[in-house]
């Protein structure tokens, strides 16, 4: 019991990677698909998907990071 907490741990952050890189690549693939180009977008397209990709990025590491502490302090 006390291995299966931590396998959970491991698995979310798994699931979380393959998700995310699927819906990156089903994104540039039809973007692709589209004709739109990375050059082509403009700056305020740019800065939305800086915030995107900060938001997604402190969810990535902070709901593994919360987990993990709960399991600390709870341990």
């Amino acid at each position: 019991m006390d291995s299966l907490i931590p396998i959970l741990f491991g698995l979310t952050i798994l699931a979380s990677l393959v998700v995310t890189l699927v819906f990156l690549m089903r994104s540039r693939r039809n973007a692709k698909e589209a004709g739109l180009d990375q050059a082509q977008r403009t700056p305020e397209q740019a800065a939305k998907d800086k915030q995107t990709a900060v938001i997604w990025g402190c969810l990535f590491l902070g709901v593994p990071l919360a987990l993990v502490l709960v399991y600390t302090i709870t341990r």
